[in-house]
């Protein structure tokens, strides 16, 4: 969680820019990964890279699901601030995403302030070996029940290694 000073500062820069693009720098999941419509029968393998919470019956609380009201008041900051052109590049969780960012995570229908990319773990095991699935195999339903659930989800690889390039 941000104290005062820190999200008074975030919001500062944030507001004072004049890139192009604003790019955070982020060590775990912003966007909305927790949903109760995801298929329980999909959330063991979601748990074990901590994208949800252990025991797959709800958010992982070291992820931004943990801290709901202080992600949503970021978002409806870039929104009523009027920021646009905001990235936030995350990692942690050793899967690579691709989503869109709404004000309210729990409204389909809100506009995206922002777009995140969570980049894949160059070595560390992700889906596929913790679960001991042969690659692009079990993992493919987990991917397809987290799409359903998730609207704001662009993109979902559970199994590749690799890194992210900003350019």
């Amino acid at each position: 969680q941000l104290g005062p000073e820190q999200l008074a500062w975030f919001y500062e820069e944030l507001g004072r820019s004049t890139s192009t693009w604003r790019l955070i720098g982020n060590s775990s999941v912003m966007s909305q990964i927790w949903s109760d419509r995801i298929d329980p029968d999909q959330r063991k393998p979601l748990s074990v890279v901590k994208l949800i919470g252990p025991k797959g019956d709800g958010p992982d609380v070291d992820q931004w699901d943990g801290y709901p009201v202080e992600r949503r008041a970021i978002l409806g900051h870039l929104a009523t601030a009027g920021i646009r052109d905001v990235v936030v590049l995350s990692g942690d969780v050793r899967v690579a995403l691709a989503l869109d960012m709404p004000c309210d995570p729990a409204d389909s229908t809100s506009t995206p302030v922002a777009v995140e990319f969570v980049t894949p773990s160059l070595s560390s095991q992700n889906v596929d070996e913790k679960m001991h699935w042969q690659p692009r195999t079990g993992s493919l339903a987990v991917e397809q029940a987290m799409r359903a659930a998730l609207p704001s989800l662009r993109f979902v690889d559970l199994d590749s290694h690799g890194y992210v390039t900003v350019d």
